[in-house]
């Protein structure tokens, strides 16, 4: 089996889930030596992890929306890293969804063109992969003639960067901590003002760019200056900070699996969420859920992890439950997907 990785995801983005998903996949490929190719473009924003595999070809114009050139002859299976075709379509093909952020929360040509290109790579799929049964769920409703048995839901896996280093909390001022993306569905502002109910604490953000004038523009002044952002930080320090918060807080009303919730429970950290289904399901019994998006109700959630019994047993469970999500585990399912569309019996592992 020769497997062909279209890395166009290496274009598109300085950094994100989706990269860090296929670099884990490179990385159970190197592993197994298997034989395969991922091909990125001279335009890369990024790197994928080093392998000697990796080939770049010079960038056409418009390539990202472009099939992708291809020789069945000398592959097997085609996996494209972000929703393109193979310009052989005699290949067999493997899509990858993430999400359907872009169906629920844009309009106008920019989601015409997005979903026209998925919807396209769905279609043409010989199986595909959702991260989660909730990913799976919207595909059906906005793809219902796509044939189910096609699918295969395997979970994301978490970094080994993550787990408890038996440090005490954060013997300064308690924070709580929010991870990501600010903005629209990411619920920012209703953490950021549950403060006004939570005097002693103080929240701090990690990635998402600096906190911009629309972050702080609508919170009381009096809560502004207990708002810190930390930039962009490696594993090992955001590992640090999950360790020292008191809890993260995940508000995202859409996720199509939500890696950071998983991350602190590997790293023995409680978390307060939404309702968001995709989230709740990686997360399960781990989770204090909000029932509504209000800065009140997440102030109420926070508190009701000042019960050190409660703490502990969603630290507990969070962390029994955080085995599941094996980046290995992931990709070792994903190539038992490759062998299924090649008509292959899968492996035992």
């Amino acid at each position: 089996m020769k497997i062909f990785l279209d890395g166009i995801v290496y274009s598109i983005q300085n950094f994100g889930g989706i990269s860090v998903y296929f670099n884990e996949l490179i990385r159970t490929l190197e592993n197994e030596s298997c034989k395969f190719q991922i091909t990125t473009y001279n335009d890369k924003k990024q790197n994928p992890l080093p392998s000697n595999s990796e080939v770049t070809e010079n960038c056409r114009l418009l390539e990202r929306y472009r099939n992708c050139k291809i020789n069945s002859n000398e592959f097997d299976i085609f996996h494209s890293t972000y929703y393109r075709n193979p310009e052989d379509r005699k290949i067999k093909k493997v899509v990858t969804v993430h999400d359907f952020v872009y169906e629920h929360y844009n309009n106008g040509l920019r989601k015409f063109v997005h979903s026209y290109q998925k919807f396209s790579s769905i279609r043409n799929a010989d199986r595909i992969i959702c991260i989660s049964e909730a990913t799976k769920k919207d595909l059906l409703h906005f793809l219902p003639d796509i044939d189910e048995s096609l699918i295969d839901v395997i979970y994301n896996g978490v970094s080994n960067a993550y787990h408890p280093d038996n440090i005490a909390n954060s013997e300064g001022q308690p924070f709580l901590l929010f991870i990501g993306a600010r903005g629209g569905y990411k619920n920012f502002q209703a953490v950021a003002k549950s403060l006004e109910y939570l005097k002693d604490f103080k929240l701090i953000c990690v990635g998402g760019g600096k906190l911009s004038e629309s972050d702080l523009s609508d919170l009381p002044s009096s809560i502004q200056d207990r708002i810190e952002h930390a930039g962009f930080l490696s594993e090992e320090a955001i590992n640090h900070l999950y360790n020292q918060a008191f809890c993260l807080v995940y508000p995202s009303s859409y996720e199509g699996f939500g890696i950071p919730v998983a991350e602190a429970m590997q790293a023995g950290c409680p978390v307060v969420v939404s309702q968001c289904e995709a989230v709740i399901e990686v997360g399960q019994e781990s989770l204090t859920v909000v029932e509504t998006l209000d800065s009140f109700e997440f102030a109420k959630g926070v508190e009701k992890l000042f019960d050190a019994e409660y703490r502990q047993e969603k630290i507990r469970s969070g962390l029994i439950l955080s085995k599941k999500y094996d980046w290995r585990k992931t990709h070792q399912h994903t190539l038992d997907v490759y062998r299924k569309a090649l008509g292959q019996s899968s492996s035992s592992y």
